[in-house]
């Protein structure tokens, strides 16, 4: 598991055996916000300090990727299944492609607000966004192009956004403190309740969930197949 320390100015790794973390790569100029890994192995990274997307390899060697794009929040980035890179700009209210080469073209722009984005198993595109800023007015939406549907609406304030095996969506509400489930017909269930300011959402290979809690500077855990409860994770 690989987290995000944006005020650490680092990023940490944690083993499978959730032993104490190591430094993958840190240096006092980097913001780190958003991260997502490519099919190779490299991993990119949203610099809020310099508004710009990092590339480091598995051996820990940074080059940036591109400049000139504001990725502020927690799961911003995003890879689809033909290697190319998602990318929400919340200051242009847009989401870019990025080629591997780093070439860019605007996927979605005009859009209420958008903090997060992830792919379901089919390859469409979905993205929490936060409406006009005022609570109950969030939603989750799917992409069929550049042409965003609306799936569910009247959330406080949704953030975090990931879809399982059985595509259900999954969204953190930063707001409510609740991670809320979502089938494919959008009946809507609790997975997690009474969290501090949860953000960043991801699976592992088991069923486990992730959740970042920014309100608590800690990191929560719960697998979702079994109907487990959460926990402490880091």
């Amino acid at each position: 598991l690989y987290v995000a320390g944006l005020n650490s100015n680092a990023i940490f790794r944690f083993t499978a055996a959730n032993t104490a973390p190591s430094t993958f790569y840190s240096t006092s100029s980097v913001f780190p916000t958003s991260l997502a890994f490519d099919a190779k192995g490299n991993l990119f990274v949203g610099d809020a300090s310099t508004n710009s997307i990092l590339k480091i390899t598995p051996t820990g060697i940074a080059t940036t990727f591109a400049t000139g794009v504001f990725v502020g929040t927690a799961s911003s980035l995003a890879f689809d299944a033909n290697g190319f890179l998602y990318v929400i700009d919340e200051a242009a209210n847009s989401i870019y492609q990025y080629t591997p080469t780093g070439a860019r073209t605007t996927v979605a722009s005009g859009l209420a607000a958008p903090l997060a984005i992830t792919f379901d198993q089919n390859g469409a595109l979905w993205a929490t966004l936060n409406g006009n800023g005022s609570i109950g007015s969030g939603s989750i939406v799917k992409f069929n192009g550049s042409t965003p549907t609306t799936f569910v609406s009247g959330l406080s304030e949704p953030e975090g956004i990931v879809i399982d095996g059985q595509g259900n969506v999954y969204e953190s509400d930063l707001q409510t403190g609740n991670v809320f489930k979502f089938t494919s017909s959008a009946a809507q269930s609790t997975v997690a309740s009474g969290l501090s300011s949860p953000r960043s959402l991801a699976f592992d290979r088991l069923g486990n969930l992730y959740i970042g809690e920014f309100g608590a500077n800690r990191i929560t855990r719960i697998n979702v197949a079994n109907g487990g409860s959460p926990a402490v994770y880091e």
